[in-house]
């Protein structure tokens, strides 16, 4: 009767040990990282021309930080030389958003050039961007 009653505890003391580890397994997956990225474009500003952006879709999905322009290469003094136009971004949660970049001067309403892109972050926060439309 004493060995029935000492298989008995053995027992629950496994069954609790294996709910705990199934307990603790379902946390042990990737955490979201809030993960930043950016997109960028080449323009040149010395024209009156530059890129501007817009969250379309998916503002809870991403987050604007900044935009940069960086200048190509060139000789010191020269001028009229394009560059790159850099937009920052945070992902925020898992989801889908969507950007669009304009290449306009400030007075026109029409972009001489614009690119939509699908950003989808995943549950772990990896960014991935596809394009969705881009016309010149």
């Amino acid at each position: 009767m004493k060995h029935a009653f000492a298989i008995i505890g053995i027992l629950a003391v496994l069954c609790l040990a294996l709910v705990s580890c199934t307990s603790t397994g379902k946390g042990s997956a990737k955490s979201f990282r809030q993960q930043e990225f950016e997109l960028n474009a080449k323009g040149n500003p010395t024209t009156g021309y530059s890129w501007k952006q817009e969250i379309l879709e998916g503002n809870d999905v991403i987050q604007f930080l900044r935009e940069d322009y960086v200048s190509d290469d060139h000789p010191e003094g020269m001028v009229g030389v394009g560059g790159t136009f850099y937009f920052a971004y945070k992902g925020l949660k898992e989801g889908t958003a969507k950007v669009e970049l304009r290449y306009a001067r400030a007075f026109e309403w029409n972009p001489i050039e614009r690119k939509v892109v699908k950003i989808n972050i995943d549950a772990a926060g990896d960014v991935t961007v596809e394009p969705v439309e881009i016309v010149h």
